[in-house]
């Protein structure tokens, strides 16, 4: 409407509304709002959700994984730590057991059937993530306490569980054009 005061106004008012109640997005010029980081995280599992939600057995898993997460928040004792990450790994590989192109039992090695990798880099990535979980003592097998540098902490929990479930975004047809809110030429 030509009044440049009004535009830098609104703006800022936009701006302070999506910071204060923390709504995942931010403002960015000349006015378009994007997801923050956390947020396209948090869509990409929402989606993952309602893609499994008429799948009973994944609904299980995803289920074990979230009340590990509660049980994690209460307690964070050593059992819930490794609880944890042992029950995301589950889901994930539950997850990969339902592609078309998976015969493999484990998730290492359905990681190496699946053939939708950028680079190997990645595969090994997964497949590693799952080796720890099953090398680590009491995390999914008996594992190796030889291997063990330390004990783990609660932000291994956490950044172990994050990085496992970044793959669900491969394992799931979850559209990230979609998700990002990129606009395609028409």
């Amino acid at each position: 409407i030509g009044q440049d005061s009004l535009v830098v106004s609104y703006c800022a008012r936009t701006k302070d509304f999506l910071d204060r109640y923390n709504l995942r997005y931010r403002l960015i010029a000349p006015y378009r709002i994007v997801p923050r980081l956390p947020a396209l995280f948090g869509s990409m599992i929402e989606e993952v959700e309602l893609q499994i939600s008429g799948d009973p057995h994944l609904l299980e898993l995803h289920r074990n994984a979230e009340e590990a997460f509660e049980d994690l928040s209460l307690n964070a004792r050593p059992v819930d730590i490794k609880n944890c990450i042992s029950r995301v790994c589950t889901f994930v590989e539950g997850l990969a057991a339902r592609r078309p192109e998976v015969t493999a039992n484990t998730l290492g090695a359905a990681a190496n059937q699946l053939t939708f990798w950028p680079h190997a880099t990645i595969r090994n990535v997964l497949s590693s993530l799952y080796g720890f979980c099953s090398d680590y003592p009491a995390i999914r097998h008996a594992g190796n306490p030889e291997g063990r540098l330390r004990e783990l902490e609660l932000g291994d929990a956490l950044i172990i569980s994050t990085a496992i479930l970044v793959f669900t975004g491969y394992l799931t047809d979850v559209n990230f054009e979609d998700l990002l809110g990129v606009r395609t030429a028409e």
